[in-house]
């Protein structure tokens, strides 16, 4: 299942299709739960959804760009996804540009490392 909120419909489509599966366009907290509560895993920014995941017992694949599981609190099942870079966390520092002209810690996560890290969580889902 593809999950977003209002205005994502476009991209959740897009993403839907490309994954063959089911989107679901929310706009409550508690129709959120239930679909995350029935998800083997959920993967997620550093975001309320990947919190909200973790409270519904879903493993989560939380992607970490600028910042940084260390300093907040991944205390769910599952996986934090991260690029190790010398300037991170730098959303700590309330950096507002990269000094590298892009993100590197997010975009250079490669959909092969968070398809590769959701593999290995669905085959370790007891769900």
């Amino acid at each position: 299942t593809v999950l977003g909120g209002p205005g994502e419909e476009r991209l959740c489509g897009e993403v839907g299709e490309a994954l063959c599966a089911e989107v679901v366009v929310e706009r409550g907290y508690a129709r959120t739960f239930e679909v995350l509560a029935r998800a083997a895993v959920t993967v997620s920014g550093d975001t309320g959804l990947m919190h909200l995941a973790g409270a519904s017992g879903s493993r989560v694949v939380a992607v970490f760009g600028p910042t940084s599981p260390r300093d907040g609190f991944f205390v769910y099942p599952g996986t934090p996804v991260e690029r190790a870079l010398p300037c991170r966390p730098c959303a700590l520092h309330r950096v507002e540009r990269c000094h590298l002209g892009r993100q590197a810690c997010r975009e250079d996560l490669v959909e092969a490392v968070v398809r590769g890290v959701l593999q290995s969580s669905v085959s370790g889902s007891e769900r």
